[in-house]
């Protein structure tokens, strides 16, 4: 009885330490396991943050290509504005300088009427 006692011990011993070592290899497989789908789920979110900074950075550059092209636009336009207000300013110039160049033409020619008159009237009071 003792010694059965004694194999059913050890045949437990034997079992329980069989059992435990089944349960490493599980445990160490569910790791395994475990560690391969963290490593994908890494990589796959690796991949996606790579390709949003990509995403990102290219449309920076398109939004910066736009800015540009907007500001080259907005420049050019201001430029052409000022260009035609200028000659428009030149322009309206030009005419308010012949008015005046007109006007002090004439008053030129009744000064010299005037005087004209004013000596043909004392050559008349003389004679």
């Amino acid at each position: 009885m003792v010694s059965e006692a004694h194999n059913n011990r050890a045949e437990y011993g034997k079992s329980l330490h069989e059992a435990r070592r089944q349960i490493d290899l599980k445990v160490q497989k569910d790791r395994d396991e475990v560690d391969k789908k963290l490593k994908k789920e890494r990589s796959y979110v690796d991949r996606m943050i790579k390709e949003e900074r990509e995403e990102f950075s290219r449309k920076m550059a398109k939004m910066r290509l736009e800015i540009e092209e907007k500001y080259k636009r907005d420049c050019e336009d201001m430029e052409k504005k000022f260009f035609v207000g200028y000659k428009e300013m030149h322009q309206t110039l030009q005419k308010n300088q012949k008015l005046v160049d007109s006007i002090i033409q004439t008053e030129r020619v009744r000064m010299d009427a005037y005087v004209l008159q004013a000596r043909a009237d004392m050559d008349s009071k003389l004679l």
